[in-house]
Formats: structure tokens, C-alpha cells, sequence
């Protein structure tokens, strides 16, 4: 890792860093998503009625 290029160190610091911030971030609801989110019915919203 010493004579590695700069572009490399500074993707894998990335990569780590990612990995470390994924249960703290939003990232974590992908895996937590069951497949029946993906074919849920659209959201009908409807007006008031006055």
C-alpha cells in the first residue's frame, strides 16, 4: 500500500469511510426494503370534499 498511486489510497479511504458511515445513513433502507415496496400501488390522494 506505501508505493500505491494516490488515486487508489484515496478510492479505498473512500470505500472505507462508506462502509463505516452505512448504518448511520439513509443507504441502510435499500437492504431494508422487503419487494413488496417495489410493486406497492400508486398513492391516490384525494381533495376535500367542502
Amino acid at each position: 500500500m506505501g508505493q500505491a498511486d494516490i488515486l487508489y489510497k484515496v478510492h479505498t479511504v473512500l470505500g472505507m469511510g462508506l462502509v463505516a458511515l452505512f448504518p448511520f445513513s439513509r443507504l441502510v433502507h435499500a437492504l431494508s426494503a422487503s419487494l413488496g415496496y417495489l410493486f406497492r400501488p400508486y398513492i391516490v390522494y384525494r381533495s376535500r370534499v367542502r
